[in-house]
């Protein structure tokens, strides 16, 4: 097998006013406020400048220009047709009451800048659904909310091979597996240094194994899982840097999984690590265009392999696997309206029509988060869809439900107050609705622990306290 792992680091409220101010003295709509308005204002002058009571400020304006009788046909001409134009822009503008704008700031206090233009938050919120998934808390073990140190990473692992997923924690001193009633808890190879996990299996024996990456320390760690929920500490190997977002990915596409990661703080690169068997003696370097915090895998182009979808704050990449075992990049892809600087990202099959779609959740300082949704085979531009859900959003997983809450998944969204749901009912990106029950989160997960279909949510709240939820 050729093994691959991955590694990549982590106008105001006056100027709008102004803009209005000159579209109302030309008569042209709040779209279109540029030539018309100065070459008025220029026309104005010279008249004044003129003979007063000839009846022809305009003739007098042209002839100081040298303008004969064909250029003032020429000029009522093209008057006519920056008319009709302006005509439209003003239908089009006046309707929806929008202004053109670069960023929020250019906007009125209570506006957001979407899509290019000064909007209501409230015109773009989504609706609420006709039926709210309601959550019942999940009993977990009490020894899990008895560990002295606060949890750092969790994730769904089937680490017994039954189908089932089970709730795997990563704090200071090791791990620990939720199975049932009982809590497992298995060592790691350097207490205090790893921070986040990736499952895979590194070593084709029976048992899921994890890699234990370190934002502190330039270290991999390697636990071997013995099929049975428990894990043995293997070893740690010297890495190039630190590490962070460690993420599964068939680099090579030949049917195993390697490992991708994130350099901490400041590569601009994604290193491609060689075979975890062979203690990651190869490695070489992915360029990807600008520093980045985060990874995640999906068929975002829907030919059926799974690619990486690098981002950071603002705009996200796509890094695409070709058999041969190179990678390409297909550069920015996607990123945020101008204005907003960070956003959490989250990949997902919202509608339910087998491909995943790359979103951008944005808060905003207005009280707001927006979500930017990019669709369609190849993500054009033209694809981008947005609205906007109340309170500021700051992490969020997508969450399938079944078909009763379908036809997609559902987007959960979560802040330090609560948690809303996100689902495909309709344009352009469906509707939303609190989910009660759910409390205030920092990290959200997803994943089947009963096999039934149907998924479960686990998070570590406001207060650092590992917590599971199903559907009522």
């Amino acid at each position: 097998m050729a093994v691959l792992t991955f590694a990549c680091v982590e106008g105001g409220p006056d100027d709008r006013a102004d803009e209005a101010g000159d579209a109302s003295e030309t008569g042209e709509g709040s779209g279109s406020t540029t030539s018309g308005s100065s070459s008025e204002s220029s026309s104005e002058v010279e008249s004044s400048e003129g003979d007063e009571g000839d009846g022809t400020s305009t003739s007098s304006s042209e002839s100081e220009s040298s303008s004969t009788d064909e250029s003032t046909s020429t000029d009522e001409s093209t008057d006519t047709e920056e008319s009709t134009e302006t005509d439209a822009s003003t239908e089009s503008d006046s309707d929806t009451g929008f202004v053109p704008c670069p960023s929020d700031e250019a906007c009125l206090d209570d506006e957001l800048c979407l899509d290019g233009v000064c909007s209501d938050p409230d015109a773009s919120a989504l609706p609420s659904c006709p039926r709210t998934p309601s959550f019942v808390e999940l009993p977990l073990p009490p020894a899990l909310s008895a560990l002295p140190d606060p949890p750092l990473s969790l994730a769904f692992v089937d680490v017994d091979g039954d189908g089932d997923d089970e709730l795997t924690v990563l704090d200071d001193q090791g791990l620990h597996v939720v199975e049932g009633a009982q809590l497992l808890d298995s060592p790691v190879p350097e207490p205090g240094v790893f921070d986040d996990f990736a499952a895979l299996d590194i070593d084709l024996s029976p048992g899921i194994d994890l890699a234990l990456t370190s934002s502190v320390e330039a270290v991999l760690g390697i636990a071997q899982g013995d099929g049975a929920g428990g894990f043995v500490v293997d070893d740690a190997f010297d890495v190039p840097g630190n590490l962070i977002a460690p993420m599964p990915v068939d680099a090579d596409l030949d049917g195993e999984l390697e490992l991708a990661a994130c350099f901490d703080p400041d590569a601009l690169d994604i290193v491609v690590f060689g075979s975890l068997i062979l203690g990651l003696g190869d490695w070489q370097l992915l360029q990807v265009p600008n520093a980045h915090q985060d990874i995640a895998r999906a068929d975002v182009d829907g030919d059926g392999d799974l690619d990486l979808l690098v981002v950071d704050g603002s705009t996200a990449h796509k890094v695409r696997a070709n058999p041969e075992g190179e990678w390409s990049s297909g550069g920015q892809i996607w990123g945020l309206a101008p204005g907003w600087s960070s956003a959490s990202w989250v990949v997902g099959d919202l509608d339910g029509d087998g491909t995943e779609a790359a979103l951008a959740v944005a808060p905003t300082l207005k009280g707001v988060s927006v979500i930017e949704r990019w669709t369609g085979v190849y993500y054009e531009p033209d694809s981008l869809q947005f609205a906007t859900v109340p309170g500021a959003r700051e992490a969020g997983v997508f969450l399938d439900l079944g078909p009763g809450f379908g036809p997609g998944e559902v987007l959960v969204l979560a802040n330090g107050e609560g948690a809303v749901g996100v689902r495909a009912q309709g344009e352009p990106l469906g509707c939303a609705d609190p989910l009660p029950g759910i409390p205030g989160a920092e990290v959200l997960i997803a994943g089947d622990v009963d096999g039934d279909g149907v998924e479960e949510l686990a998070l570590i709240d406001v207060d650092g306290v590992v917590r599971a939820f199903g559907l009522e």
